[in-house]
C-alpha cells in the first residue's frame, strides 16, 4: 500500500476544512437558491469522499466515515436553514422530480456499449472494489492494463466502486447507480446559476439533450462538459463582484474539474489564466485592501485545488504512465510531421470542426453577433441603448476566449498523439469537444439573455 505525500494530505484536508468552514459558517449561504447549497454540500462531499481515500482508508472505512459526516450533516441541516425552500426553489426541484426519475430508468434499462464507459471507467472501480482500496497501484501499473488508461483521475469511479461495496457484490448495474450523484451534482450547477432569463430552461434541456447517450455510459466527458458551463459561468464574473462564496463554489468547481478527467486539468488552467487576464486589476486592489473574507477564500480555495492534483502527482511518482506519452521528443516528432502535412490537417479540423454540430452553431453564432451589433448600434444612434449590455460584453469575450484556447489545446494534442490519427479523431473527437460545444451553448444563451434585455430599449 502506497500512501500519499503526508505533505500534499495535510494541505489538502487543511483546504477543504476551510472550504467547508467558508462556506457553512457564511452568512449569505441560506440567500442563495436550494440548488446553488445542494452543489456546494454535494461538491463537497465527493471531494471529501475523494480526500478521505486518498489517505488510504479502505473502502469500508470509507463508508464509516462518510455515514458519521452525513449525521452530523443532516443534524446542522434541521437546525440552520439550509433546508429553507423558497417559491423561486419550486421550478429546480419539479425538474429533480422529473429527470432523476427518467434518468434511473435509462441507467436500469440501457445497455452500456461504449468502451470508455465499460473498461476505463467501469473497469477502474471494478479494480478499487476488489481491492478495497483507490491506491492499487500493483494493478495501475500492470502493462496489461495499459489502454485501459490507469492513470485517469478516480474521483467519480471510486463512487462505483462504494455503490458497489454498499450492495455486496460487484455488477456493471451497481457501479452505474452510482451515476446519479454526478448527474444531480451537474444539475445542480446548473441552476446555481441565479439567472432571470426565461431562455434559462431552454438552455437547460439543450445541454441535456446534446450530451446524448454519455450521459448513462459512465463516459464523464459529459458531466467535465456540463461542469466547464458552471465554470465559465462563475469565473467569468468580475472579481471584484464576487462574493467569499462564489469563490469558493468556483474553486470547489476547478477542484472538480481536475477530478474528472485529464483534460479538466486543462479546461481549470484556461479557467484560471482567463480570469487573471481579464480581472488582473481587481485582483490587486483586493488583495491590497487587505479583505480577510477574500484572502481566506483565495487560501482556501488554492489549497483545495493543489489538493486536486495529488492524484496526478502520486501517479507519476509511481510510473503510472498515459498512452498518448504527450510530454517527448517522439510527439516532437509526430507535430511536425502533421503539420508539414496538409492532408492531417485537414482531418483534424474536419472530425473536431466540421463532421459535428460544432461548425454548424459557431457559424450561427457568429451571424447572431453581427445582427446583435447592428441592433446595438441602431440603439446607441437613438441614445436609447443599456448600458449594461455594452459592459457585458466581457462575458462574451470571457467565453470566447475560452473557446478558442481549449480548441487549440485539443488541436496540439492531435498534433502529438502517437495512435494513428484517423482512429483516434474518430474514437474521441464527438467527446473531447464536448466542453467546446457547451460553451457555444452558453454564448448562445447569454447572447440570447441580452437580445432579452435589448429589446426592451427598443
Amino acid at each position: 500500500m502506497f500512501f500519499a505525500s503526508p505533505i500534499e494530505l495535510i494541505l489538502m484536508i487543511i483546504g477543504t476544512g476551510l472550504l467547508v468552514c467558508q462556506v457553512f459558517w457564511s452568512k449569505s449561504f441560506t440567500e442563495h437558491p436550494l440548488a446553488h447549497r445542494l452543489f456546494l454540500c454535494l461538491g463537497l462531499g465527493i471531494l471529501i469522499n475523494y480526500v478521505l481515500a486518498l489517505t488510504g482508508l479502505n473502502l469500508d472505512q470509507l463508508h464509516l466515515c462518510l455515514g458519521l459526516l452525513a449525521a452530523i450533516g443532516w443534524f446542522w441541516a434541521i437546525k440552520s436553514k439550509f433546508l429553507k425552500i423558497e417559491r423561486r426553489d419550486f421550478v429546480f426541484l419539479s425538474v429533480l422530480a422529473i429527470f432523476l426519475p427518467l434518468y434511473f430508468i435509462q441507467l436500469i434499462l440501457q445497455t452500456n456499449t461504449s468502451w470508455d464507459g465499460t473498461f476505463v471507467w467501469h473497469f477502474a472501480s471494478r479494480i478499487m472494489y476488489y481491492t478495497n482500496h483507490l491506491t492499487a497501484w500493483a494493478d495501475w501499473t500492470s502493462p496489461a492494463y495499459g489502454m485501459s488508461h490507469p492513470d485517469y483521475p478516480k474521483m467519480f469511479s471510486l463512487l462505483g466502486a462504494e455503490n458497489a461495496k454498499l450492495v455486496g457484490h460487484w455488477s456493471e448495474y451497481s457501479a452505474r447507480l452510482s451515476l446519479l450523484v454526478p448527474f444531480l451534482l451537474c444539475l445542480c450547477s446548473l441552476f446555481a446559476f441565479e439567472t432571470k432569463s426565461k431562455y434559462f430552461y431552454l438552455f437547460v434541456v439543450l445541454v441535456f439533450f446534446k450530451m446524448g447517450d454519455g450521459l448513462w455510459s459512465a463516459c464523464n466527458d459529459q458531466f467535465l462538459a456540463i461542469l466547464t458551463i458552471s465554470g465559465l459561468w462563475f469565473w467569468s464574473k468580475p472579481t471584484d463582484k464576487m462574493t467569499s462564496l462564489e469563490w469558493m463554489t468556483g474553486a470547489l468547481i476547478l477542484s472538480l474539474l481536475i477530478g474528472t478527467k485529464h483534460e479538466g486539468l486543462l479546461i481549470a488552467a484556461n479557467l484560471i489564466g482567463l480570469a487573471f487576464i481579464m480581472n488582473y486589476k481587481s485582483h490587486w486592489q483586493h488583495l491590497s485592501r487587505r479583505h480577510f473574507g477574500l484572502l481566506k477564500s483565495l487560501l482556501s480555495g488554492g489549497l483545495v485545488i493543489l489538493g486536486a492534483l495529488i492524484w496526478p502527482i502520486l501517479r507519476t511518482l509511481k510510473g503510472v504512465k498515459n498512452d498518448l506519452s504527450l510530454v517527448s521528443v517522439a510527439s516532437l516528432h509526430h507535430a511536425i510531421d502533421r503539420l508539414r502535412d496538409p492532408i492531417s490537417l485537414k482531418l483534424i479540423l474536419k472530425q473536431m470542426f466540421f463532421n459535428n454540430e460544432l461548425g454548424k452553431l459557431s457559424i450561427l453564432l457568429l451571424l447572431l453577433i453581427v445582427g446583435l451589433n447592428l441592433l446595438q448600434k441602431y440603439s446607441e444612434k437613438h441614445q436609447n441603448g443599456p448600458e449594461s449590455f455594452l459592459k457585458d460584453w466581457c462575458r462574451f469575450y470571457f467565453f470566447s476566449t475560452f473557446y478558442v484556447f481549449y480548441f487549440l489545446t485539443l488541436f496540439c494534442i492531435y498534433l502529438v498523439t502517437p495512435q494513428d490519427l484517423n482512429w483516434h479523431l474518430q474514437e474521441s473527437a464527438g467527446r473531447t469537444t464536448l466542453p467546446i460545444l457547451t460553451s457555444v451553448l452558453l454564448m448562445w444563451f447569454w447572447l440570447f439573455s441580452e437580445f432579452e434585455i435589448l429589446l426592451k430599449f427598443l
